[in-house]
């Protein structure tokens, strides 16, 4: 397993950080920390749980923080915690500092960035003796834990090595470069741990700065091999060595080779840990002031070796420090600070008197009750310790705000309170801050949670009716949590509809994007193939869904379980529906409505669906001059099997294939239903959950129809897409009547195409 942080989010274009370290052949060894805080991360475009959207960005550190999430990773509670204080980091100082993810470029750079491989690979082609396609940067830590793995060959490595060749083409000849190249090679290989340690020997004649580079590449294979100890040897030989262009870094590795030996062969805290970290920490002391990475390596000691101590001088400096521009030590600070934090997620109370007051609030905010409930049973030691933690976080920020009354810890005594449990001055003093308090929005949020745990549903709505509607002073994604909290309390239809939609703030999906793309392409490469244009078609309207306003999770609950049909069209209909969903709402409600037998839903949604089914138009005809209630459910039977885009239920990825069956569960209460249509609502959810699945449900009409009627031109084409349905289904009955179908088309139509295509059942 390598060691990452819980995302993967793309870094920002140029950072500062690319702007002002040196390049070094062999880069710091990472900090084996996510830098975040919060396990419990999930993506949500509407409002992400963890970060705030790019798009987003620039006004939050600017001040404008909506709705600060109790699970934000640290670097956006410290942008809060500033703003919070009226010391906001200004608007241009997350793309100076590239905050994207979980943390600043110069961290994910430092502990992350391999970008420098394909430079390198590129480099070296023409010197080489065989190409080289790929590099793996990362080693494990050891033989005794070969499952974890840390970066051991970044960047700045390849970099260096890239610049270097290209120095040394000026020096001499192609002969040397092949030499240099291959040792190179060696060097490279012990990234992940290969089995060539050996460099190619230099004859006498090999000019001198080859000789020096060889002795420089002998070290830094060692390094990377983990022979640390001799590694060092080599370094202070160069060190020593007045005519090596290596003599100003080696002193520097030298000492880094202390400090890896520290961290991946030394228990922490341990006796050897200290002192080599010590030594390290004196000889950097020395070079300090003649080589600048030497002073950003003595600041990350000093968290290894004094880390209760420098956590509080970090947070006290960058609770005031100018980000306007930030400087490259206040760059490194940040880096440093967010690292740190990560030894004190879970600190000890006893701990916490020791914390600036910036670190105690970071560090309280993120111990929230979990994100799902505790299962049932005895709980662990785990849920336990976590339980009493966010218990402790609360007597904590309750008792911060009582001494401050400060804006910073009403926000976290009213996010850690238990649900419902919220003290009623901490309620009262949110509903008194002005409106253009930097705390609003998050402390009547927050209040409004236990208001709707308390089911005060009139009180809820009375907070939220004003922030659903939005302005431009507002985010996205606090207008987006407000509505969540509205949805089961809007009294009226056209209040639930003004909840229910949700404008994405972050459009990370681009591989949505793509699969549309590649979908049209396979498409159009299979002009006869009906499932792959419905395939293009769905996913079309994938993307469209996703950059288009759209449901949340809540939205999707809303509809499946506690809508009657009736509301569905309502829905379908109304304005305020993106155009998007307009067809997939009519979709839902044209399956659901057979299903539940209510034809004249079905006949009021036809036409709207028939106008984009170009490759079934003549399917959807034929329903739409049925005449009898046989005929039409013939004819949607035939629909079906064509079209396994049609489902009952929206869900955020829609199924592509055979219907699954949901059992039925719990709907959620919404006020503006009278008690008849709730109860309406609830007996379609379960009869619904009772027909089982597509091919559970439409399966065995179809094969019934089929026998009956032999002569119905559609019936073959339809028997093919039946089989096809059954792979992979989720129905009970599938593989009987994938069976049946494939018997039946091959016995009735043995000379049809369809016939002839089919090849299996499933």
């Amino acid at each position: 397993m390598k060691i990452l942080p819980p995302t993967q989010s793309q870094l920002s274009p140029p950072s500062l950080h690319r702007r002002l370290s040196a390049c070094v052949l062999l880069a710091l060894a990472p900090l084996l920390a996510h830098a975040s805080g919060g396990d419990e991360d999930s993506y949500n475009r509407f409002a992400p749980d963890n970060f705030v959207s790019q798009p987003e960005l620039g006004r939050y550190a600017a001040g404008t923080l909506g709705i600060v999430g109790n699970g934000y990773w640290r670097v956006y509670l410290f942008m809060a915690y500033r703003a919070l204080h009226n010391q906001p980091i200004g608007a241009a100082a997350p793309e100076a500092l590239g905050i994207a993810g979980w943390g600043t470029a110069l961290l994910q750079d430092r502990m992350y960035s391999h970008d420098g491989v394909d430079a390198w690979l590129q480099a070296r082609q023409p010197y080489a003796d065989a190409a080289i396609t790929t590099l793996d940067p990362w080693r494990a830590v050891g033989p005794k834990d070969s499952f974890q793995s840390y970066l051991n060959c970044p960047k700045d490595a390849f970099d260096n090595a890239t610049q270097t060749l290209e120095a040394r083409k000026k020096s001499d000849g192609a002969q040397w470069l092949k030499t240099w190249v291959k040792n190179q090679d060696v060097v490279f290989s012990q990234c992940a741990g290969g089995n060539a340690t050996v460099l190619a020997p230099l004859p006498d004649a090999a000019p001198a700065w080859l000789k020096a580079d060889y002795a420089y590449q002998s070290a830094a294979a060692l390094f990377y091999k983990q022979d640390f100890i001799t590694a060092r040897k080599l370094f202070q030989a160069i060190a020593a060595d007045s005519k090596s262009p290596w003599q100003r870094i080696a002193p520097y590795l030298a000492a880094r080779s202390l400090i890896r030996q520290a961290e991946l062969n030394e228990s922490a805290g341990s006796p050897a840990y200290i002192s080599n970290l010590q030594t390290a920490r004196n000889e950097l002391r020395t070079i300090a002031g003649k080589y600048a990475p030497a002073q950003g390596m003595l600041a990350r000691l000093e968290i290894r070796l004094n880390p209760e101590q420098r956590l509080p001088e970090l947070g006290k400096k960058l609770a005031n420090a100018s980000f306007n521009p930030p400087s490259g030590q206040t760059a490194q600070d940040l880096s440093d600070y967010l690292s740190l934090l990560d030894r004190f997620e879970n600190a000890d109370s006893t701990l916490w008197s020791r914390f600036d007051p910036m670190t105690l609030w970071i560090l309280t905010m993120q111990q929230r009750s979990p994100a799902m409930p505790a299962s049932a049973g005895k709980p662990s030691a785990e849920d336990i310790k976590h339980a009493a933690s966010v218990a402790e976080a609360y007597t904590q920020a309750q008792s911060r705000w009582q001494k401050e009354k400060s804006p910073e810890w009403l926000i976290a005594a009213l996010s850690s309170a238990p649900l419902g449990k919220a003290a009623p001055d901490l309620m009262k003093a949110a509903d008194s801050l002005p409106a253009d308090s930097p705390a609003y929005q998050s402390a009547r949020y927050y209040t409004s949670r236990h208001l709707q745990a308390q089911k005060q549903d009139a009180a809820v709505w009375r907070s939220s009716a004003p922030e659903i509607k939005g302005n431009d002073k507002t985010l996205a994604s606090s207008v987006n949590l407000w509505r969540a909290l509205a949805l089961p309390v809007a009294p009226k239809r056209s209040d639930f509809i003004a909840a229910l939609w949700r404008h994405p703030v972050d459009q990370s999906e681009s591989y949505v994007k793509s699969y549309a793309i590649e979908a049209r392409k396979n498409a159009a490469a299979k002009p006869n193939d009906a499932a792959a244009a419905a395939e293009a078609d769905a996913a079309q309207r994938r993307w469209l869904e996703v950059s288009s306003d759209g449901l949340d999770d809540d939205g999707f609950a809303a509809l499946n379980n506690a809508l009657p049909l009736s509301e569905w069209m309502m829905l379908a209909q109304d304005a305020n529906t993106p155009k998007v969903w307009k067809t997939r709402l009519a979709e839902s409600i044209w399956m659901r409505g057979l299903v539940l037998g209510d034809y004249a839903s079905v006949d009021q949604v036809s036409a709207t669906i028939a106008q984009d089914k170009k490759t079934t138009a003549n399917l959807w005809q034929r329903y739409q001059q049925a005449r009898t209630p046989a005929d039409k459910e013939n004819a949607a039977l035939i629909i079906w099997a064509n079209s396994p885009e049609l489902q009952p239920e929206v869900a955020n990825w829609q199924n592509f294939g055979d219907w699954c069956a949901r059992p039925a569960t719990t709907p959620t209460s919404l006020s503006y239903l009278n008690s008849d249509e709730q109860q309406r609502a609830r007996r379609e959810s379960q009869q619904i959950a009772k027909a089982g699945g597509g091919v559970n449900y439409f399966g065995d009409k179809l094969l019934s129809y089929a026998k009956k009627n032999p002569a119905d031109a559609d019936v073959p084409k339809a028997l093919y897409f039946l089989i096809q349905r059954t792979r992979g289904a989720c129905s009970s009955n599938a593989s009987r009547v994938s069976k049946a179908a494939y018997q039946l088309l091959k016995s009735q139509h043995p000379n049809e195409p369809w016939a002839q295509k089919a090849k299996y059942w499933y």
